[in-house]
């Protein structure tokens, strides 16, 4: 996959009396971008769900679960005429580094294609 390779941050805490995640991403340069997500565990029915909104007016919500050590969390929304389905996989889950896969598939997830791939490492 062609593509730039950049570097940002991402800090996450725990808040609402550990009830939710919360993620604040953020990358600086010629192009500085920031996005935040809240995610929580939904009992009721067993799914995590996370809400996502960034510096470019986006919003997005997910709904997903953690299976097979991966957490893969999805949605789905009409563009044009076509229903696009997209999808963060978190793979390779370590104390100090994460592997997260962004997809996006036109065909009714038959074929997936990586928009963004990205290895956090913490900081020491």
């Amino acid at each position: 996959m062609k593509g730039s390779k950049q570097s940002g941050a991402n800090i996450i805490h725990k808040i609402l009396g550990g009830c939710v995640i919360e993620e604040n991403f953020s990358t600086s340069g010629a192009n500085p971008y920031s996005g935040k997500s809240l995610s929580v565990f939904d009992a009721k029915n067993g799914k995590w769900k996370q809400t996502w909104v960034d510096s470019g007016g986006e919003y997005l919500d997910f709904v997903g679960e953690f299976k097979d050590a991966k957490m893969m969390l999805g949605r789905e929304f009409i563009e044009g005429n076509k229903t696009i389905r997209q999808r963060k996989i978190f793979s390779n889950i370590q104390a100090d580094s994460i592997e997260w896969n962004w997809e996006r598939s036109d065909d009714q997830g038959k074929t997936w294609k990586t928009n963004w791939k990205i290895q956090y490492k913490r900081r020491k």
